[in-house]
């Protein structure tokens, strides 16, 4: 059974390592609600200032695309 503490695979969300690209948006916003809630490793990506402006507001800091894959890339490859 799934719930909000794991994702499809049943991995614990705590336990992922997450790249959110469109984190300032009208969904992202929902999902970045949501993961904040968890020990995830979190790299939250928005283009636009409008989306930059209402993650700071609530206090988090956004990363490059770049940066994001980039963690990405690494945990996939540690097998995280």
């Amino acid at each position: 059974m799934n719930d909000h503490t794991t994702d499809q695979s049943g991995t614990a969300l705590d336990e992922l390592t997450i790249a959110l690209v469109g984190a300032g948006g009208k969904m992202g916003q929902r999902i970045t609600n949501n993961v904040r809630r968890t020990s995830a490793e979190v790299r939250y990506v928005e283009k636009s200032e409008a989306g930059q402006e209402r993650l700071r507001g609530l206090g988090v800091e956004t990363s490059t695309l770049e940066e994001a894959l980039e963690l990405a890339k690494l945990a996939e490859q540690a097998g995280v």
